[in-house]
């Protein structure tokens, strides 16, 4: 409340967190931060879902980016329109969710990518970026995918803000380097 920071998260996943609660909770914090922008890092998963069995990984993370979407915009959501989510929590698909207090100021909603689906959703649906070069094979880069994600990226009428999230290992000699 007395910082002028940015709020959000780095990345959280569709796995760990029914879409309603993800909803819910980055509404919250959109609330709190009043004038201040939030962002809804958001990825198909991470080291911490890794013990969950996972299945559509990627159809999820799409369906969580555009229902977090509906449910910011203040619309009614039937659950039955987002399959794979409504299916792996085991949500009743007739049930029509919502927020009651929906945020004024939408979070904006960054993707992390680590291959080319991914790229390709945060291409079509997200308002940043966010890569690690620990996830982010040089390969892809090498590719083309990086570059092809990057053109596709919607235009905005505001400026629109990439996010790298890079993990850098420096080490003094070249053996050690090599290792990280």
């Amino acid at each position: 409340a007395e910082t002028r920071a940015h709020v959000g998260t780095s990345v959280t996943n569709p796995v760990c967190r029914t879409p309603v609660d993800l909803a819910s909770s980055f509404s919250a914090l959109a609330h709190l931060a009043g004038e201040r922008s939030v962002t809804a890092g958001i990825g198909a998963g991470s080291s911490s879902s890794d013990m969950i069995r996972k299945q559509r990984r990627v159809g999820m993370l799409r369906e969580m980016i555009l229902f977090l979407r509906e449910m910011f915009g203040g619309r009614r959501v039937k659950l039955g329109e987002f399959p794979d989510l409504a299916g792996f929590f085991r949500l009743d698909p007739a049930a029509e969710v919502f927020l009651r207090v929906p945020p004024q100021r939408p979070p904006e909603i960054y993707v992390a990518a680590a291959g080319p689906q991914t790229l390709k959703i945060a291409g079509e649906l997200g308002d940043g970026l966010i890569l690690s070069n620990l996830s982010f094979p040089t390969a892809l880069i090498r590719q083309g995918a990086l570059a092809d994600a990057m053109a596709s990226l919607p235009a905005h009428t505001g400026p629109f803000t990439k996010v790298l999230h890079l993990h850098v290992s420096v080490a003094r000699d070249g053996e050690a380097a090599r290792r990280c």
